[in-house]
């Protein structure tokens, strides 16, 4: 019974030595808090309508629209920093008509896990790694020529990368593009639609 205690003792010790800083909220209120541009993201998400935006500002802002705005509070939202990697969780709330908007740096890596919904990312640089089980995925302002390499994949339904002429609707749909000069990498999985 004791070794629980130890560990989370030790938890709490790393994450304090480490400088971990976290922020909390719900979608009750427009959350915001510090984020360094040039910072890695992580964004683990519930289903729902994701927007994911750049912006000039150092800061990310996240705001929420539901059907049911008392269920606002339900739905938790926390950042977690620690140098130059960052994690924003947002869980619970009703099952479905959830629309989450994030603005972030635009000079800012991220990575993006939702079971289901769909994903929007709009003037982001930086590696972009989008994986949902179920939904759509579109990438918007993709300078094709700043992408190292490129993997879009579904098991039904379309990939959509305009940018890269790629078009394709189906069974098993993937496609894969290779530019020595880019620096950026985009891994996206599921519909995909990069323009």
């Amino acid at each position: 019974m004791r070794f629980p205690w130890i560990g989370a003792a030790a938890l709490l010790l790393f994450a304090s030595c480490a400088g971990i800083a976290q922020t909390s909220g719900t979608c009750a209120a427009p959350f915001e808090a510090p984020l360094k541009s040039g910072t890695a993201l992580t964004i683990d998400s519930r289903s729902a309508e994701i927007q994911i935006v750049g912006t000039d500002q150092e800061v990310v802002r996240v705001t929420c629209t539901l059907d049911h705005p008392d269920e606002a509070n339900d739905v938790d939202i926390r950042l977690s920093v620690a140098g130059s990697y960052s994690k924003l969780k947002l869980k619970g709330g009703p099952s479905n008509n959830v629309h989450i908007r994030i603005e972030i740096p635009r000079a800012t890596g991220i990575k993006i896990f939702a079971p289901a919904g769909a994903v929007g990312v709009d003037r982001v640089t930086g590696n972009k790694d989008i994986e949902i089980h179920a939904g759509a995925i579109t990438v918007s302002h993709v300078d094709r020529s700043e992408y190292k390499s490129v993997d879009a994949a579904v098991v039904i339904g379309e990939v959509r990368a305009l940018a890269f002429g790629i078009d394709k609707g189906g069974f098993f749909r993937k496609f894969t593009k290779e530019t020595a000069e880019g620096k950026y990498l985009t891994l996206p999985a599921q519909n995909v639609s990069l323009s």
